[in-house]
């Protein structure tokens, strides 16, 4: 005679698959993170390229001849 199985246990992912599940999730979490920290380099980069213009112009006294 079979027994049934409880529905939790029929119903459950192997070992397995619940592992390669965690490990997707930890993939799709590093990938986010690797965005992130690629999209903050890019606003670095283009705020040290545009720092000289944030600066005041210099004043220089021009002289004439004549």
């Amino acid at each position: 005679m079979q027994k049934d199985l409880p529905d939790q246990i029929s119903e459950s992912k192997p070992v397995a698959a619940q592992e390669d599940g965690e490990t997707a999730k930890r993939a799709d979490h590093k990938k986010k993170v690797e965005k992130k920290v690629e999209r903050e380099e890019k606003v670095d980069e283009a705020l040290e390229d545009s720092f000289p213009a944030s600066d005041p112009p210099s004043f220089n006294k021009t002289t004439t001849g004549g």
